[in-house]
């Protein structure tokens, strides 16, 4: 009884990646996970400065409505300043 050996053929002709093009595509994908974050996190801060500065508009005493507004402020420079630190340390 004649047994008949298979022979398997390495016919893979893609090539595999290398470690160092791994690397930089996870580097990619990163960076623009991180725009992404920060795009968001910026709308939400507008969003929130909006919402601040609305309350202030509402309100019928000055006091409160010029503390709304100056937390308005305040909170848009903290989120441009979060948010341009972030995007130049992510490139």
């Amino acid at each position: 009884m004649a047994t008949q050996a298979k022979t398997k053929s390495n016919s893979n002709s893609t090539t595999s990646p290398s470690p160092q093009g791994l690397v930089e595509s996870a580097i990619e994908v990163s960076r623009g996970a991180g725009h992404s974050y920060l795009d968001a996190a910026q709308w939400v801060g507008d969003q929130v400065a909006e919402f601040q500065k609305s309350i202030g508009e509402a309100s019928q005493v000055e006091l409160v409505s010029s503390a709304a507004r100056t937390q308005a402020d305040v909170t848009r420079d903290l989120v441009e300043a979060y948010v341009s630190a972030g995007r130049r340390m992510i490139g």
